[in-house]
């Protein structure tokens, strides 16, 4: 029972460890499978036909390691859809490196499936599935299961995360492991920040917004930065550990609260990034509004940044909620990425805010120029207004004037600062 799969009647996690741990194997490759949107199946055709469905999918696997030339390779069931091939290559003769080969077992593999689709039912299925890849080239010792097993299991949540095509690989290479290392080390940082075990604090800068056609400055943007005695570190530094750890939403109210005790003296309005992560945490409107009403800041001065993804689109009711209680809503880094105009009326949104990446390039670039005339045509056709990032020059700042750009935010403006009197 503690080396078997009890469903697949596969060998499991445990087994997979115990066998690469003792075995003397130097050529060995672990190919983690993760299969995709497997929680389709079990909501269409029920747990029942989802559970036939795994033990279908191992015997497949089973089928393909048998198939292959060397008859080395064992299958194993991870936990709930994950499996994993392992294959010793000691007695093998190979003309290409084990990441190669590993590739190629991929592409077999891909075959393999396609070749021969699960049943459901009456339906023939064949299954999607990102693979996680790790090696031994470059590593003994000790523990070498549990090392390989970390490695592969690093890799897959990457392949996850690329998620571009259906089938979707990684290695785990010195780049996915500088990732990860950045990661714990961030983790271990932020936790000790937000647990107010750290010398560092985070804690809201301001950078100007000036409406171009008055030179007014009627609102101000709120910065998370991480600040110590000498030291002032960029969100680019922590804000992709803080998404992957799931400590946005603490972050986004600290920002809430410190800005809201900065702008209950003023008159000017603010603006704060927000992300799906907070939309979807059930206490984030509730704490917006105790927040705004005990500073006495009436909403309407308050704009949510968010940027536009199709996940905020899944949470377009949380977004609806807040434009009735009357804040302000503004699609982020709007240009690149991901755009969904057919959507943008069911937010209503109040703002576009033209991605940095387009006003830097505005003056060398047509391409640049005529992408930021069109957004600023589409934004008046909706009747929203168009705040344009990254003005570092005059040039740049007269030529969006010229284009009828509602606001400019930049180095040319002000610098995000401590203090509001600063910005």
């Amino acid at each position: 029972m503690i080396l078997k799969d009890d469903l697949t009647g596969l060998p499991n996690r445990n087994s997979l460890i115990n066998k690469l741990n003792v075995q003397k194997c130097k050529k060995i490759v672990l190919l983690g499978i993760d299969i995709k949107n497997f929680g389709e199946i079990n909501s269409c055709y029920g747990n029942e036909e989802g559970d036939n469905f795994l033990v279908s999918f191992g015997k497949k696997l089973s089928e393909f390691a048998n198939s292959l030339v060397f008859n080395n390779t064992e299958v194993y069931r991870l936990h709930s859809d994950v499996f994993a091939l392992a294959t010793c290559l000691d007695k093998t003769s190979l003309k290409e490196n084990l990441l190669d080969f590993a590739e190629r077992i991929v592409k077999k593999l891909e075959n393999f499936i396609s070749e021969n689709p699960i049943r459901i039912n009456s339906l023939s299925v064949t299954p999607s599935f990102v693979c996680g890849i790790s090696h031994n080239d470059n590593f003994y010792g000790d523990n070498i299961g549990s090392n390989l097993f970390n490695r592969m299991d690093i890799a897959l949540r990457e392949a996850k995360s690329r998620n571009m095509k259906r089938i979707s690989y990684c290695q785990f290479d010195e780049e996915v492991e500088k990732f990860y290392e950045r990661n714990i080390l961030w983790s271990n940082i932020l936790k000790g920040v937000l647990q107010g075990k750290s010398k560092m604090v985070l804690k809201p800068y301001y950078q100007a917004i000036q409406k171009i056609r008055t030179g007014e400055i009627p609102k101000y943007e709120c910065l998370i930065r991480m600040v110590g005695k000498n030291d002032v570190i960029s969100p680019s530094m922590f804000l992709a550990s803080a998404e992957q750890l799931g400590l946005l939403p603490s972050i986004g109210r600290i920002v809430i609260s410190e800005s809201c005790k900065i702008f209950r003296n003023l008159q000017c309005g603010f603006s704060i990034n927000i992300t799906a992560q907070d939309l979807a945490d059930g206490g984030f409107e509730k704490f917006l509004l105790n927040q705004c009403e005990a500073n006495n800041i009436a909403h309407e001065r308050v704009t949510l940044e968010i940027l536009e993804n199709e996940e905020i689109y899944n949470l377009k009711s949380k977004i609806i909620n807040l434009k009735k209680s009357g804040f302000k809503i503004a699609i982020d880094d709007f240009g690149v990425g991901y755009s969904n105009f057919s959507r943008h009326h069911e937010i209503n949104i109040d703002y576009i805010k033209i991605d940095g990446s387009l006003i830097e390039n505005l003056l060398e670039s047509s391409k640049s120029f005529k992408t930021v005339r069109s957004i600023v045509s589409y934004a008046q056709s909706i009747n929203a207004e168009t705040i344009a990032e990254f003005v570092t020059n005059s040039d740049i700042y007269n030529k969006l004037k010229d284009l009828g750009v509602d606001y400019a935010q930049g180095y040319a403006i002000g610098k995000p600062a401590e203090s509001i009197s600063s910005a």
